[in-house]
């Protein structure tokens, strides 16, 4: 096992490590058996001193310290930042960001767009994301090379160790003062939109036996953290009224997991993403685009092949067109059980659902979704 360090430069991320293992108890084995994960975001005018900041600017900083294992194999982590704010009425709004880690972030960044999932398929999303989210070892590990010297045994299932979670934000004015008690003041100004996240995860290990078979398996804890913030402009009788919504979300655990499965949760990394859905031409066009998939699932029902050769060509074309052109991926759970099941009735129903799914509950507004769906179209024939 080696250190990972990724987003931030060698020398600082030496003097974190440093600086933790001065305050934290026991040494604190940041990137060995504790994942380090912070961001900074600022819009706007932000005076800080800590750290020591002056900025008028739209700015993110983001940092990870975690283990690297056999392969090149790391712990799951995901961060997302947008700003939308152009104009003056919108200087305090349009921003969004997400956080997280272990098992969220598995889940934010795998059903990405995906609607809700159905509440009894929770526990077995969750589950699937676990397995998904651990370092597979075949091995013991231990840290190597010179970054850092110490003694220390990996966690176990059985150990009990601190997790360190937390988030600041201001959104608006904020004038504060620290002082050091000599009589020396640092200001802290904010005019517009500031985030700190952090996280000091510990790193788990835990041995496992099936048929057998013994497997060695690494996790760190589920955590999530988003913000989305912007402004609604309604028109009313003497004018227009501006409101500004602000919606944030801070979990861990199975709380964090349960969050992530909601799609309402992960929109702060998709509308800015995808193209602002109050654009009229981009309503249109999600509207054309689910109008695609509704047709493609009534053609796919009305579907009637000449006989078994012609029916396991084109329910495998129509996957691999939906593949190519980004639909679904073939490392999804469902997707894999599409393609492992041999009964051919099973399997062109896995695929109705495959389409509802992915061409009509998620239609997107894009060109490359247009042509693929197009595609599987041309596939089958027009009854």
């Amino acid at each position: 096992m080696s250190l990972a360090c990724t987003g931030i430069a060698p020398r600082a991320a030496r003097a974190l490590v440093v600086l933790a293992a001065a305050v934290l108890p026991g040494g604190c084995g940041i990137g060995y058996d504790r994942v380090y994960f912070a961001t900074r975001t600022n819009v706007g005018l932000d005076i800080d001193s800590q750290p020591p900041t002056l900025e008028a600017t739209i700015a993110r900083r983001e940092g990870v310290i975690e283990p690297t294992f056999d392969g090149g194999q790391t712990l799951p982590v995901m961060a997302s930042f947008a700003s939308s704010s152009t104009a003056a009425e919108r200087f305090f709004g349009g921003v969004a960001t997400t956080f997280a880690g272990g098992d969220a972030a598995v889940l934010m960044s795998k059903l990405y767009n995906d609607p809700d999932a159905a509440l009894d398929t929770h526990a077995a999303a969750i589950a699937s994301a676990h397995e998904e989210a651990a370092v597979k070892l075949a091995s013991p590990v231990g840290p190597e090379g010179g970054f850092w010297s110490f003694d220390w045994e990996p966690h176990t299932a059985d150990d009990l160790e601190p997790l360190v979670f937390g988030t600041d934000s201001a959104l608006g004015l904020k004038v504060a003062a620290s002082g050091t008690g000599g009589g020396t003041f640092f200001p802290n100004v904010v005019f517009g939109f500031r985030r700190k996240e952090f996280a000091l995860a510990p790193v788990f290990q835990q041995d496992e036996e099936h048929d057998g078979v013994k497997t060695r398996k690494v996790h760190m804890p589920s955590l999530l953290a988003t913000v989305d913030s912007d402004f609604a402009a309604t028109a009313m009788a003497q004018g227009v009224d501006t409101t500004l919504t602000y919606v944030q979300y801070f979990a861990t655990g199975r709380a964090a997991s349960n969050l992530a499965l909601r799609r309402a949760v992960r929109e702060p990394m998709l509308r800015k993403i995808l193209p602002d859905a109050d654009d009229p031409a981009v309503a249109t066009t999600v509207d054309a685009n689910r109008a695609r998939g509704e047709a493609l699932a009534a053609r796919f029902a009305a579907w009637q092949p000449a006989d078994d050769v012609e029916a396991d060509r084109k329910l495998r074309l129509l996957h691999d067109t939906a593949v190519d052109g980004g639909l679904w991926n073939e490392s999804t759970d469902d997707v894999k059980t599409f393609l492992a099941e041999t009964d051919r009735v099973k399997r062109r129903a896995q695929l109705a659902a495959l389409i509802r799914k992915h061409a009509v509950d998620a239609a997107l507004p894009s060109e490359d979704y247009a042509r693929t769906l197009d595609g599987m179209l041309a596939v089958l024939p027009n009854a």
